[in-house]
């Protein structure tokens, strides 16, 4: 054989031989997962993260056919699990978080970086909700709005504690609304609400569920959701949008992998997360638990991290409460 054929039948074998190889990628990637995964929570036994990623675990793992293994890494408000999830290989590893994702990297929790992550689903949203003492003439987020208009720092408004979700939910009502209120810190939702309901305060921001039985039992007034649509449990109450402001807070709860795997990946992992936040048992864990299914897929639930990224850097710097930069 002279030395041209040689040549010739080298290329060819080379080009067959990377088609197989780059075949063989493919196949692999189609065939995801082709071992078990985990799934990592960031805090501790009992809590709401770790409940729903204990009740989709099991549908999911149903869907995917290889085990689907929950476990506890808490520590420093969820940074230890982020950290040891964003240095993983994507896909194979991830966890649910809430906004904590992105507030973590400006309050003091260094080596986490928003842009690590890939976001891959948002599965649940819980209701922010204003609630006032049941005798007041504030009926509606607007009467809020004005009577902060007319009298300044002097509409009181609870919370859970400072630099916690529903104190940035008022400073981000107020802000928006161009209005100034005072934020009164308590230890915890329920002594907030306890507090409105005694008239120490004009009204609170919680979540639906811990404010629901003082509403049911007349001590509270519920006057507005500042969701996207009205919940199925109180659905006498408008939304903040319906009554005139154009405002919500979506209290949000979603599946973060490490940022790098492949875009097929991650659209099959969201499928296979869509169809898992369909099950019945699920479902019925979900509402059960004063929360809504939810899901957005990849590109939407990105621009949601996007757009609260930027938000969250900016309120938090106004309010004096951030201390560190991504890293």
């Amino acid at each position: 054989m002279n030395k041209r054929l040689i040549v010739l039948s080298l290329i060819g074998f080379l080009s067959v031989g990377g088609l197989f190889a780059e075949g063989a990628s493919e196949s692999a990637e189609a065939e995801y997962p082709t071992r078990n995964i985990d799934f990592i929570i960031g805090y501790s036994p009992g809590g709401g993260n770790d409940l729903i990623t204990r009740a989709i675990a099991p549908p999911m793992e149903e869907l995917m056919g290889v085990h689907v293994v929950p476990s506890n890494l808490p520590g420093a408000s969820g940074s230890t699990a982020a950290k040891k999830i964003a240095a993983s290989e994507p896909c194979y590893m991830f966890g649910l978080y809430s906004r904590s994702i992105i507030l973590i990297q400006y309050t003091g929790y260094g080596d986490v970086n928003i842009e690590n992550f890939t976001p891959v689903a948002q599965i649940v949203e819980d209701t922010a909700v204003l609630t006032v003492p049941s005798d007041s003439d504030i009926d509606t987020v607007i009467d809020l709005v004005d009577q902060a208009k007319a009298n300044p720092d002097r509409v009181r408004i609870g919370n859970g504690g400072t630099g916690g979700l529903w104190h940035l939910a008022a400073a981000l009502l107020a802000k928006e609304s161009g209005v100034e209120i005072e934020h009164v810190p308590y230890k915890g939702g329920q002594p907030a609400l306890v507090a409105t309901a005694a008239h120490e305060i004009e009204a609170t921001i919680t979540n639906l569920a811990e404010a629901a039985s003082l509403v049911e039992t007349g001590d509270l007034k519920m006057v507005a959701v500042f969701s996207e649509k009205r919940n199925p449990a109180f659905p006498d109450v408008a939304t903040a949008k319906e009554q005139g402001l154009d405002f919500e807070y979506p209290v949000w709860r979603g599946i973060f992998t490490a940022n790098g795997g492949p875009e097929d990946r991650v659209d099959k992992l969201a499928s296979y997360i869509e169809q898992a936040t369909k099950d019945p048992g699920f479902v019925d864990f979900v509402e059960n638990s004063g929360l809504v299914v939810r899901f957005k897929g990849p590109d939407e639930f990105g621009a949601l991290i996007e757009g609260e990224n930027r938000i969250y850097r900016e309120l938090l710097a106004d309010l004096g409460l951030k201390v560190s930069e991504p890293k």
